[in-house]
Parts: C-alpha cells; sequence; structure tokens
C-alpha cells in the first residue's frame, strides 16, 4: 500500500461535515433550493467516497479482519443507539428488529455498516470466480437496481409487487458493490491526471445536479431517502476520487479514527442541538449545523486521544498495584 496516497484520509473530514449537513439541515429555514442541493446532491458524494476508501484499502481475498472491525463498531453504535430507536418506536413490530440490524439500522444512518457488510462480502465472493470487468458489471447491474428504489422510483412506483418490495428495504445498500469495486479500481490504477479528473469531476457533478433537479419532481420531500442514489453519481465519484489521488500526501490514520467516531456520535450531537436551551442554537439551523459540526469533532477527537492514552494508563495503574 503507498504510504503516501493520504488526501482520501484528509477528504474524510469534508465527508464527515457533509454527512452531518444532510442530517442537520443547515439551510432549510434559510432558502428550500439551497438546502435541497447541499442536503440532496452535494452531501451524496460523502458515503459514496466512505464506500471507496472501503474498496481501495480492503483486502477482498480476506477481509476477515475488516469484516471483524467494522461488526465490532456496528455493534458499539447500536448499543449506543437503542435507548433512542426504542423511545421512539422504531422497534415496535417484531419484523422492525431484524429489518433494523440486517438492513436499516437500528438508527437513520447505521445503514451504512450493513450496507459495507454486504459490500464487502459480495465483493470477496466474487473476486473468487470472476474477473474484474465482470465484478464491474454485476456490481453497476446490483447499483441499477438500487437506482429504481431510490432516485429513480417514479419507474417503478405503479407496479405493485415491485414498488411493494422496494418500499419494505432500503435499496441505499445496493450502492455499496459498485462503489467499493470502483476504489478497488482506483488503488490497481498507477495514475491519475488532476486536469482530466477535475473536469470529469465538474461535469458530472454538474449532470448529477441536473438530474437531481429534475427528479426532485418526481420524489416527495417527504421520501428523503429516495434522493441519495443517482445515474452520474459514480461518474461524479470516480473523477473525484482520482483527483484526490493524483497527488502525494502523507497518510493521516488518525483522522481516519476521527472521522469514525464523527460518523458515529453526529445524530446524538445533533439531538443535543436541538434540546439546548440556548434559543440561537436550537431554534436556527445554519447555528445548529455549525455547532454539530464543532462538537461532534471535538468529541471525535476526545475519544481518539483518549483511546489512544489508555493503554499507558493501564500499564501505569498495573505497575502502581504491583
Amino acid at each position: 500500500m503507498n504510504k503516501n496516497c493520504g488526501a482520501p484520509d484528509i477528504f474524510r473530514c469534508a465527508a464527515a461535515v457533509l454527512v452531518i449537513m444532510i442530517h442537520a439541515l443547515p439551510f432549510e429555514q434559510i432558502n428550500m433550493g439551497l438546502n435541497f442541493f447541499t442536503v440532496h446532491v452535494l452531501g451524496r458524494i460523502a458515503v459514496p467516497f466512505f464506500f471507496m476508501v472501503t474498496g481501495q484499502f480492503t483486502d477482498f481475498s480476506s477481509p476477515w479482519k475488516h469484516l471483524k472491525k467494522t461488526c465490532v463498531m456496528y455493534l458499539a453504535a447500536t448499543a449506543l443507539y437503542i435507548p433512542l430507536a426504542v423511545g421512539g418506536g422504531a422497534l415496535s413490530d417484531p419484523w422492525d428488529i431484524p429489518k433494523a440490524l440486517f438492513i436499516d439500522g437500528i438508527y437513520y444512518h447505521l445503514w451504512y455498516f450493513p450496507a459495507s457488510i454486504f459490500g464487502v462480502i459480495l465483493l470477496y465472493l466474487l473476486q473468487k470466480r470472476l474477473s474484474s470487468d465482470k465484478i464491474f458489471i454485476v456490481c453497476t447491474v446490483v447499483y441499477a437496481l438500487g437506482l429504481l428504489g431510490n432516485s429513480w422510483f417514479g419507474l417503478v412506483e405503479n407496479i405493485p409487487v415491485l414498488s411493494d418490495i422496494y418500499n419494505e428495504i432500503n435499496s441505499r445498500i445496493l450502492m455499496a458493490p459498485l462503489f467499493m469495486a470502483m476504489g478497488m479500481a482506483a488503488g490497481r490504477k498507477e495514475r491519475f491526471r488532476p486536469n482530466i479528473c477535475l473536469t470529469g469531476f465538474l461535469t458530472g457533478f454538474a449532470l448529477m445536479t441536473a438530474e437531481a433537479v429534475l427528479l426532485k419532481g418526481f420524489i416527495s420531500d417527504v421520501e428523503a431517502d429516495r434522493h441519495s442514489m443517482y445515474l452520474f453519481l459514480p461518474i461524479t465519484m470516480w473523477f473525484l476520487y482520482g483527483l484526490l489521488n493524483a497527488y502525494t500526501v502523507k497518510q493521516r490514520p488518525y483522522l481516519r479514527k476521527i472521522t469514525a467516531v464523527v460518523y458515529i456520535i453526529h445524530p446524538a450531537v445533533i439531538g443535543l442541538a436541538r434540546r439546548i436551551p440556548i434559543g440561537f442554537i436550537s431554534q436556527n439551523s445554519l447555528v445548529r449545523f455549525i455547532f454539530s459540526v464543532l462538537a461532534s469533532f471535538a468529541a471525535g477527537a476526545l475519544i481518539h486521544l483518549a483511546y489512544q492514552r489508555l493503554p499507558a494508563l493501564l500499564v501505569s495503574c498495573r505497575k502502581k498495584k504491583s
């Protein structure tokens, strides 16, 4: 692994901010058009980016260490949010529990972990049997199926059985394999040209924006989760990720850990911000977003620092006892 491919580590921070933006809705009180763009267009590059990072840095011939780490994080996050999920009535039906654990996540942002596990396992199985080109074909078909349950749901919403199936599953989990496969391919590519990647990214993003605006009229604002997968999103992400990998930057592993904490805790921080008895924070969407970003990253840095110092502290305590 190239020790100088650290630009994705830095971009993790921007991606984490975009994830918080999706859930904090910073511009909903200012301009709904700007809110739609930031939440349902710009913000949608964040999760695919994380999937591509997983694809680049995971050994799919033996992914068990990565899967174990992901499962441990998922279980810890699930335990953290069980009280909020139960309090919100999310687990009132018996079917809700397995569906939450294996598809949706027990809280609204935790779907990422089942999706990541699904993507890694699928690529592991495909890599044992298919060539790289055929893997891309399969993953593209899987992504296309996800599109029909997401931004392109208007094509199937009047087909009874198919629409019922898509209404029961979280189609977003079907985006993971393609972006992981793209990250894997990016890791094998020797050189990216910055100018080509920048042009490709801007073109793809413009097309994705036009697609989102076009499809907005076919999907109600209530169905916000269906504004997360687009036809031009993979093209946009390939060139964005290529642009990040075009530069020689030292890796920063600590940012991976901090942003992982930020991703897990930010909904709790947003919920706390909504309940702070200070009007200009709790009642102002933009201020609430800024507070949530700063507080989430501060908590992530403190938890990472505590985790780093824990082994030394335990050794010190043992020496004192002996």
